[in-house]
């Protein structure tokens, strides 16, 4: 019986030698010395076990003067032919992904430890393909990402702990996103501040914004604490958009009768006030303005603040230039 014993315990000591535990690197930082200065995301020397690859996890963590020393990293190398692991984004890094970014997640972790939380920027050769995690602790800054002309190919947006108003920009018509749901748990939702809600924020540049089109069929999943409540902030920019669009969408989806954002939590900076506000529906969220017709057919100033009206609710409420 104890050579049985024996013999079992062989066995498994040596399955677990030949199983490799999970492979992790992390950027060099004050933690985690030497402290870098380079930027390249390629280059080994600027990470503990070397560059990720496919199937390693990894976390980058700058502290503020290691930002300062390293400036923007230029994440340059190509992840389609397979995901890394878990992407974990924790200190106030700035990334500029110039290629394509495959993971399982983007994990943003707890903002940063410096004057403000990660920036990652997707710019016109970037693409994302993962989860969006964002869950951001109370004490640190706010976590961004931001698409400036990329892809976010496939994955979902969860908000799984999110204490602090991380922020999901778009500031480019162009850029395909086309995420799959938006998902809001109660592990905890601090619904009740609102200075802890995450931001959405739509740039308009002179042609325009691109839309975020959520591809399932339920689109907006609001469980525990945040069911029932509309729990994003919405700050749109209108200032630089030279078009004459009078409907802009922001978010499209299938029918879904949740809506992201209460009234009083829509922002829109525009150069002559009113000219712009925000309608939700069941298919998605849209920016739109009034285009005055032949017979001067103008708004009603109170329709202007208007969430969640369809173009005939506002039709009701117009009046005739005198």
């Amino acid at each position: 019986m104890k050579r049985h014993v024996f013999m079992l315990a062989a066995v498994a000591a040596l399955v677990f030698a030949a199983t490799p535990a999970m492979a992790y690197t992390a950027w060099h930082n004050s933690e985690n010395p030497p402290v870098t200065t380079g930027n390249i995301w390629s280059d080994d020397a600027n990470w503990t076990n070397g560059y990720p690859v496919a199937g390693e996890s990894f976390r980058i963590e700058q502290y503020g003067s290691d930002a300062a020393g390293t400036g923007t990293i230029i994440m340059d190398v190509d992840y389609s032919g397979g995901p890394v692991g878990t992407a974990e984004f924790f200190g106030a890094e700035t990334v500029s992904m110039q290629e394509n970014f495959k993971a399982n997640a983007l994990k943003f972790v707890n903002g940063g430890n410096g004057p403000a939380g990660c920036t990652i920027l997707v710019g016109p050769a970037g693409t994302v393909e993962g989860d969006l995690r964002f869950e951001s602790s109370a004490s640190r800054p706010s976590p961004t990402i931001n698409f400036t002309g990329g892809d976010w190919l496939s994955g979902d947006f969860l908000y799984e702990r999110n204490e602090q108003n991380s922020i999901f920009k778009v500031s480019d018509a162009a850029g395909a996103l086309t995420p799959g749901a938006i998902k809001v748990s109660d592990d905890p939702w601090q619904e009740t501040n609102p200075n802890r809600w995450p931001k959405m924020e739509f740039v308009l540049g002179s042609a325009g914004v691109a839309s975020v089109d959520l591809q399932d069929a339920d689109p907006l999943l609001f469980t525990g604490d945040a069911a029932g409540t509309n729990p994003f902030q919405l700050t749109v920019d209108t200032t630089a958009y030279t078009g004459s669009a009078s409907s802009i969408p922001l978010f499209t989806h299938a029918a879904d009768t949740d809506r992201m954002f209460a009234a009083a939590n829509i922002t829109i900076n525009q150069t002559t006030p009113g000219e712009w506000w925000v309608t939700q529906s069941d298919t998605g969220v849209t920016l739109e303005r009034e285009v005055a017709g032949p017979e001067g057919e103008v708004p009603e100033p109170a329709t202007m603040a208007l969430v969640g009206l369809g173009a005939g609710a506002l039709a009701l409420r117009r009046r005739r230039r005198a």
